[in-house]
Formats: C-alpha cells, structure tokens, sequence
C-alpha cells in the first residue's frame, strides 16, 4: 500500500512539473505581449504628435521645390524631392509611422541638400522666391520636445523589443523595429 502511495505521488508530481514546464511559457508570453504592443503603441502615440507637426513642414517644402525648380535647379534634386513629397502624402494618409518617419527623414536629408544648394549657389540665393520658401522651412522646425518624446519612445520599444527573452517574441508575433526621426535642423 506504501508503495502505491509512492507511486501516486510521484507520478502527481511529475504531473505538476509537467504542467509548470508548459504553463511558464504560455504565461510569460501572456505578460510579455501586452508589454510589446504598449511599447510600440507608445512609438505610434508620439509619432502622431510630431507627424501633425512634419505636415506645415512638408508644406513648405513643397512650396520651395517649387520656387527651386521655377528657378532652374537641377531637375535631379527636384524629381528626388517631388517623389518623396508623394510618398510622404501617400505615408501621410495611411498614417503608418514604420512608413512615415523613414520619409520623414527622407524629405529632412533632402531639404538639407536643397539648402545647401541654394546657399551655395549665389544666383539660387539671390533669387526671392527660393530664399521665402526656405525660410519658411527652414523656420518650421518640429518642436523639440515632440522629437524627444518620439525618440524616447523608439529607444524604450527598441530594448524592450530586442531583450533577450522577448526578441524571439518580436519575430514570432511582428514587432519590427522603428527609425528615429532625424530633423535636418537640431532641435534640441
């Protein structure tokens, strides 16, 4: 009679070592998931701010390519800016962040690039057109602390999305990494 007691027992606690050996992953998964989707939420939150924001911006810079173009800049440069101005409006209306900060930071490159040119150019800077458009650009910065919020938030989604314990979470469930937002004018 001992002796099925023992077995009884054993056998009740290879049960529960089962049972703790399935029930621990499915547990951590459970906690880990809502943990990612808040991260990531979070990066969405901020990037909405600031993207209401990039829109003036964008703006002007339409206007500039504009007034560069009717100045006779390199169509190079203006075919650049007028596709990533098309994306930015198509990113802009699907409001997708993955999408709308790699453009972003697009448009931000190549403003920067447009101003170069025209500060380098004396019949670019000299021409009253281009030199309004740019200041308005250029004086449409996004607010610092609306960059700072967003990047704060990418950096917390980022570690949260590649420790150790939850990286193969990430894979398995999509939590594909986000860019920072890099204004070509340091606001900060």
């Amino acid at each position: 009679m001992e002796a099925a007691m023992g077995r009884r027992m054993r056998r009740l606690l290879l049960y529960g070592l089962i049972a703790a050996l399935v029930a621990a992953p499915v547990l951590f998964v459970l906690r880990a998931r809502p943990q990612l989707d808040d991260a990531r939420d979070s990066v969405d939150t901020r990037w909405e701010a600031l993207r209401a924001e990039l829109v003036d911006r964008y703006d002007t810079l339409d206007s500039a390519t504009g007034a560069a173009s009717d100045a006779g800049l390199d169509d190079a440069l203006i075919g650049e800016l007028r596709a990533a101005l098309d994306d930015w409006s198509r990113s802009d209306d699907g409001g997708d962040a993955a999408v709308g900060v790699v453009t972003a930071n697009t448009l931000e490159g190549l403003g920067a690039r447009l101003a170069a040119v025209r500060t380098g150019n004396a019949r670019f800077e000299a021409d009253e057109a281009l030199a309004f458009t740019m200041a308005a650009y250029t004086e449409n910065a996004p607010d610092p602390d609306l960059v700072s919020a967003y990047s704060d938030a990418v950096d917390h989604y980022e570690s949260e999305r590649s420790s150790a314990l939850k990286k193969p979470l990430s894979g398995v469930f999509g939590f594909k990494g986000r860019d920072d937002f890099e204004p070509s004018i340091r606001t900060t």
